[in-house]
């Protein structure tokens, strides 16, 4: 017998453009891994950025 899983609770604003974005399991990953650091986004990226 299946349970049928939890709705996702909505998300607060400061995540929801990255939850649209990337969906809910890659939000988590991202905000585990980059959370509370400053990033730069390169205009001109080389493929070197852990980003």
């Amino acid at each position: 017998m299946n349970v049928p899983a939890r709705p996702m609770p909505k998300p607060p604003a400061q995540i929801a453009p990255y939850v649209d974005i990337l969906g809910a399991d890659l939000t988590v990953t991202f905000l585990l891994t980059f959370g509370g650091a400053e990033l730069h986004v390169a205009v001109d990226p080389k493929g070197r950025s852990r980003l």
